[in-house]
């Protein structure tokens, strides 16, 4: 059987590994990154840490399958009736489509944030952050403000590590009775709103220890190369970190003749994660109770692979999500089950967790 997978994240790859176990199984997997991302390990790196264990080659990845080829192309269109997609320049048939495309970053139409922000989403926005920072420092003109903007686990985790990251900066450079001022900011009336509020009361509370400015119930609506606009008022920075937002890979809505969608422009799908005969949609763009998180994408790349190699037919089942949340140097808010734990013990299970997901996805 032909299988083409689209997309080379935690769903995509995962998928690709099941898939092999079965010699009868011809696999191209298609990614436009060269790349898989672990992106629990990405504030490290944005905070100048080593990017060998957070960016993993595709190629290496696979190197030792048979029956698995990578593709580093960045596909565009699909004909369903032909059973094909393409790229720009290259066209790809299939038995079975396996769409694993991850979510893409939404600015809101805010005007330059795309311009003048950083993101995590990208490993070169990753690697100007770093360079504009420690550039500062050198130079020893650090910025007047670092503003954060979203209060998910991505920002709150980045926001630890960015004012103890200043401080070592600081030290460096010799720069004398350095106080960083770092906010962050979220829209709603807490940070964590998609956790339990033990979460966000315990988080920003290390936060706010650490020396972080939590800003709720705050959006910024306007910046421009020097400042920021929050709540009408302005902010002196010219470091602006973006991971306020997210929206379903723009593929989906230029092929839309082909998907149906929710009123969250999730990808509908069927009981068996089919958006239609042949095609299968997992994920983040899924709509699914497990979506956008590594462990849902996990599960329903292990659910499609056992489908389609007949060990199992049943309906696909959600997995529970475990909330597992960084805050500075070994400290973490771990929670399963309605049970949780903060501090060093969180942290050891949150770093259990990831050793056990990258045993999973075959990273060591």
């Amino acid at each position: 059987m032909e299988i083409v997978i689209v997309g080379g994240g935690f769903a995509g790859v995962k998928a690709a590994l099941e898939l092999k176990k079965n010699k009868n199984n011809i696999i191209k997997l298609i990614s436009d990154e060269k790349e898989f991302a672990l992106h629990a390990l990405l504030y490290e790196v944005a905070s100048g840490g080593n990017t060998d264990d957070t960016f993993i080659s595709l190629d290496d990845i696979f190197k030792d399958s048979n029956n698995v080829k990578v593709f580093h192309d960045k596909i565009t269109e699909l004909n369903a009736g032909e059973k094909n997609v393409s790229s720009e320049e290259c066209e790809y048939s299939y038995d079975k489509l396996i769409l694993a495309l991850g979510s893409q970053i939404n600015y809101f139409g805010i005007e330059n944030l795309e311009k003048y922000s950083f993101n995590f989403f990208k490993k070169d926005s990753v690697s100007k952050l770093v360079t504009r920072i420690e550039n500062q420092f050198k130079e020893k003109k650090p910025d007047e403000n670092y503003i954060v903007v979203g209060g998910g686990p991505t920002g709150v985790e980045y926001a630890a590590v960015l004012i103890d990251w200043l401080y070592e900066l600081a030290e460096k450079s010799r720069i004398k009775d350095f106080k960083p001022s770092v906010k962050l900011v979220e829209a709603q009336s807490r940070i964590l709103p998609s956790m339990p509020k033990s979460a966000s009361i315990a988080v920003q509370k290390r936060l706010e220890d650490l020396g972080v400015k939590v800003l709720t119930e705050t959006q910024l609506s306007a910046l421009d190369k020097h400042t920021v606009i929050l709540n009408d008022e302005e902010v002196k920075s010219s470091t602006v970190i973006w991971t306020a937002g997210f929206k379903t890979n723009a593929f989906f809505e230029d092929n839309s003749d082909n998907f149906d969608f929710t009123n969250k422009h999730k990808i509908k799908i069927d009981k068996n994660l089919k958006a239609s005969e042949d095609i299968f949609v997992i994920g983040d763009c899924a709509d699914t109770a497990d979506t956008g998180y590594a462990t849902g994408a996990i599960n329903m790349a292990e659910y499609v692979a056992n489908y389609l190699n007949e060990n199992n037919q049943n309906n696909y089942k959600p997995c529970r999500a475990a909330y597992l949340v960084p805050v500075g140097k070994n400290w973490s808010y771990a929670e399963n089950y309605g049970i949780y734990c903060t501090s060093i013990l969180g942290d050891y299970c949150r770093k259990k967790f990831i050793e056990n997901t990258a045993k999973k996805m075959n990273l060591i």
